[in-house]
Protein backbone atom coordinates (compact mmCIF):
# COMPACT_ATOMS: atom_id res chain seq x y z
CA UNK A 1 0.00 0.00 0.00
CA UNK A 2 1.30 3.72 -0.96
CA UNK A 3 0.61 6.59 1.06
CA UNK A 4 -1.20 9.58 -1.13
CA UNK A 5 -1.27 13.18 -0.53
CA UNK A 6 -2.93 14.93 -3.23
CA UNK A 7 -5.64 17.83 -3.77
CA UNK A 8 -8.11 18.56 -6.47
CA UNK A 9 -8.88 22.42 -6.71
CA UNK A 10 -11.56 24.50 -9.03
CA UNK A 11 -9.89 27.00 -11.17
CA UNK A 12 -9.62 29.43 -8.65
CA UNK A 13 -7.48 27.20 -7.08
CA UNK A 14 -10.01 26.02 -3.97
CA UNK A 15 -9.09 22.81 -2.81
CA UNK A 16 -12.52 20.89 -3.59
CA UNK A 17 -11.44 17.36 -2.65
CA UNK A 18 -8.13 16.09 -1.26
CA UNK A 19 -6.50 13.21 0.78
CA UNK A 20 -3.37 13.00 2.81
CA UNK A 21 -1.97 16.79 3.11
CA UNK A 22 -2.81 18.39 0.74
CA UNK A 23 -0.44 21.19 1.45
CA UNK A 24 2.80 19.09 0.82
CA UNK A 25 5.26 20.26 -1.54
CA UNK A 26 6.86 17.35 -3.65
CA UNK A 27 8.25 16.54 -7.06
CA UNK A 28 6.44 15.59 -9.58
CA UNK A 29 9.47 12.18 -10.36
CA UNK A 30 7.44 9.55 -12.05
CA UNK A 31 3.98 11.47 -12.94
CA UNK A 32 6.10 13.31 -15.47
CA UNK A 33 6.84 10.24 -17.45
CA UNK A 34 4.03 10.31 -19.48
CA UNK A 35 4.73 13.91 -20.54
CA UNK A 36 8.03 12.89 -21.41
CA UNK A 37 6.67 10.28 -23.07
CA UNK A 38 4.35 11.95 -25.36
CA UNK A 39 7.31 14.77 -26.17
CA UNK A 40 9.50 11.87 -27.23
CA UNK A 41 6.41 10.44 -29.36
CA UNK A 42 6.16 14.15 -30.64
CA UNK A 43 9.71 13.65 -32.10
CA UNK A 44 8.59 11.48 -34.37
CA UNK A 45 11.25 8.56 -33.71
CA UNK A 46 8.79 5.66 -31.30
CA UNK A 47 7.18 4.78 -34.83
CA UNK A 48 10.50 5.31 -36.43
CA UNK A 49 12.51 3.33 -34.19
CA UNK A 50 9.93 0.43 -33.79
CA UNK A 51 9.15 1.00 -30.66
CA UNK A 52 5.56 -1.18 -29.67
CA UNK A 53 2.74 -0.70 -27.33
CA UNK A 54 5.11 -2.65 -24.49
CA UNK A 55 8.04 -0.23 -24.88
CA UNK A 56 5.57 2.74 -25.03
CA UNK A 57 4.16 1.08 -21.27
CA UNK A 58 8.41 0.99 -19.97
CA UNK A 59 9.09 4.56 -21.55
CA UNK A 60 6.10 5.43 -18.90
CA UNK A 61 6.66 3.04 -15.77
CA UNK A 62 8.53 2.56 -12.31
CA UNK A 63 9.19 -0.97 -12.10
CA UNK A 64 10.97 -3.62 -9.86
CA UNK A 65 13.88 -4.47 -12.49
CA UNK A 66 12.25 -7.88 -13.17
CA UNK A 67 14.06 -9.69 -16.09
CA UNK A 68 11.55 -9.23 -18.35
CA UNK A 69 11.87 -5.14 -17.23
CA UNK A 70 15.38 -5.21 -18.22
CA UNK A 71 14.71 -7.76 -21.40
CA UNK A 72 12.83 -4.92 -22.52
CA UNK A 73 14.97 -2.34 -21.66
CA UNK A 74 17.56 -3.87 -23.35
CA UNK A 75 15.65 -4.21 -26.42
CA UNK A 76 14.57 -0.74 -26.56
CA UNK A 77 18.61 0.78 -26.61
CA UNK A 78 19.40 -1.92 -28.98
CA UNK A 79 17.11 -0.46 -32.02
CA UNK A 80 18.17 2.86 -30.98
CA UNK A 81 22.13 1.07 -30.86
CA UNK A 82 22.70 2.54 -27.49
CA UNK A 83 23.93 1.13 -24.35
CA UNK A 84 22.67 1.23 -20.79
CA UNK A 85 22.36 1.02 -11.42
CA UNK A 86 20.90 0.71 -8.35
CA UNK A 87 19.41 -1.62 -6.11
CA UNK A 88 15.85 -3.04 -7.53
CA UNK A 89 13.09 -1.47 -6.04
CA UNK A 90 11.79 -5.24 -5.16
CA UNK A 91 13.10 -6.67 -2.55
CA UNK A 92 12.61 -10.23 -4.04
CA UNK A 93 14.86 -9.28 -6.76
CA UNK A 94 17.30 -7.64 -4.68
CA UNK A 95 17.53 -11.19 -2.99
CA UNK A 96 17.63 -12.67 -5.67
CA UNK A 97 20.90 -10.65 -7.48
CA UNK A 98 22.52 -10.84 -3.87
CA UNK A 99 22.22 -14.31 -4.25
CA UNK A 100 23.78 -14.65 -7.68
CA UNK A 101 26.23 -12.02 -6.75
CA UNK A 102 24.52 -10.09 -10.29
CA UNK A 103 25.81 -6.47 -9.83
CA UNK A 104 23.01 -4.03 -11.53
CA UNK A 105 24.17 -1.59 -14.43
CA UNK A 106 22.35 1.66 -15.24
CA UNK A 107 19.81 -0.67 -17.55
CA UNK A 108 19.01 -2.29 -13.93
CA UNK A 109 17.29 1.04 -12.95
CA UNK A 110 13.47 1.05 -12.42
CA UNK A 111 13.10 4.30 -14.85
CA UNK A 112 15.47 2.74 -17.72
CA UNK A 113 12.71 2.60 -20.09
CA UNK A 114 12.47 6.48 -19.51
CA UNK A 115 15.72 6.96 -19.92
CA UNK A 116 15.82 5.09 -23.16
CA UNK A 117 12.71 6.65 -24.43
CA UNK A 118 14.70 10.30 -23.67
CA UNK A 119 17.93 8.83 -25.51
CA UNK A 120 16.11 8.14 -28.83
CA UNK A 121 13.81 11.57 -28.50
CA UNK A 122 17.62 13.41 -27.67
CA UNK A 123 18.43 12.07 -30.97
CA UNK A 124 15.73 12.87 -33.03
CA UNK A 125 16.79 16.26 -32.23
CA UNK A 126 19.82 15.81 -33.70
CA UNK A 127 21.37 16.42 -29.95
CA UNK A 128 24.12 14.37 -27.97
CA UNK A 129 22.52 11.91 -25.77
CA UNK A 130 24.69 12.16 -23.25
CA UNK A 131 23.94 15.72 -22.29
CA UNK A 132 19.65 15.02 -22.20
CA UNK A 133 19.91 15.17 -18.39
CA UNK A 134 20.33 19.09 -18.06
CA UNK A 135 17.64 21.14 -17.97
CA UNK A 136 18.43 23.51 -20.71
CA UNK A 137 18.92 20.25 -23.23
CA UNK A 138 16.59 20.02 -26.27
CA UNK A 139 14.58 17.35 -25.23
CA UNK A 140 13.83 18.60 -21.54
CA UNK A 141 12.92 21.87 -23.00
CA UNK A 142 10.11 19.89 -25.69
CA UNK A 143 8.92 18.12 -22.34
CA UNK A 144 8.88 21.69 -20.41
CA UNK A 145 6.64 22.70 -23.19
CA UNK A 146 4.10 19.82 -23.35
CA UNK A 147 3.64 20.18 -19.31
CA UNK A 148 3.43 23.85 -19.90
CA UNK A 149 0.66 23.36 -22.24
CA UNK A 150 -1.53 21.20 -20.35
CA UNK A 151 -1.96 24.05 -17.82
CA UNK A 152 -5.26 25.07 -17.51
CA UNK A 153 -5.40 29.22 -17.25
CA UNK A 154 -9.22 30.23 -17.00
CA UNK A 155 -8.02 34.10 -17.89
Amino acid sequence: MHGVHVALTDTQGNIIFSAGNPSRLTHSRSTAKPSQAVAVIETGTVDKSGFGDTDLALMRASYSSEDFHITRAKNMLSKIKAGGGHPAVSEEVNREWIKTRFVPTGICNNCSGKHAAMTVGAEALGADAKDYHLPDYPMQLKVKRFVNDLEYDPK
